[in-house]
């Protein structure tokens, strides 16, 4: 079975920054949770990321003046990433599982790598995640493998399978979850 996860990732070393992104969704009225990871991220799960949490993603690091990354990854699909500082997009990369190859050398510089580095991350698994991408193997075990390095490198592994709609459902726990929206828009 699939795991779907799909999150914004804002670069938080304060408080002040959990309140000012709670602020900033209740302004644009957006469904979300809140958890936060105490890893130096926290991470919004909004209602129709896949289709807005590109855009949301910039205008968070736009008003925080702050990074944040747009996440979405799935364990049968592929997964894929977009980097914004402050309004600027600094990078994006994705695995597509039914490309072939799975990804380009041109993506490979599109991801703007080398932006990670300054921020909160876990360096050896983004070390080994490199390593594997610029071998460019294509061997589906060695593509998984990226996937986990990936989530790993941000210290995100409590987040797999979080997404708005699973959190809407009851089958998730939601101990330090933290939802913002109306009551009547609760799922």
């Amino acid at each position: 079975m699939s795991q779907f996860t799909s999150i914004i990732l804002i670069q938080a070393n304060s408080s002040k920054v959990i309140k000012k992104t709670v602020k900033f969704l209740e302004l644009k009225n957006t469904s979300a949770y809140l958890i936060e990871t105490n890893q130096g991220w926290v991470a919004v799960a909004v209602e129709n990321q896949d289709q807005y949490g590109g855009i949301l993603a910039s205008h968070i690091a736009k008003e925080l003046q702050t990074n944040v990354i747009n996440f979405m990854g799935s364990t049968d699909y592929g997964w894929k990433y977009e980097l914004f500082n402050c309004k600027d997009r600094k990078g994006s990369f994705e695995i597509d599982y039914d490309k072939n190859p799975y990804y380009t050398n041109e993506e490979l510089v599109l991801a703007n790598f080398e932006f990670f580095e300054e921020l909160p991350i876990e360096k050896m698994s983004f070390t080994k995640m490199k390593e594997i991408l610029y071998q460019a193997v294509y061997e589906e075990e060695r593509i998984l493998e990226v996937l986990d390095l990936f989530i790993n490198t941000l210290r995100i592994e409590k987040l797999v399978g979080f997404s708005f709609e699973a959190l809407s459902n009851d089958s998730i726990v939601k101990d330090d979850i933290v939802y913002i929206g109306s009551k009547e828009d609760k799922k």
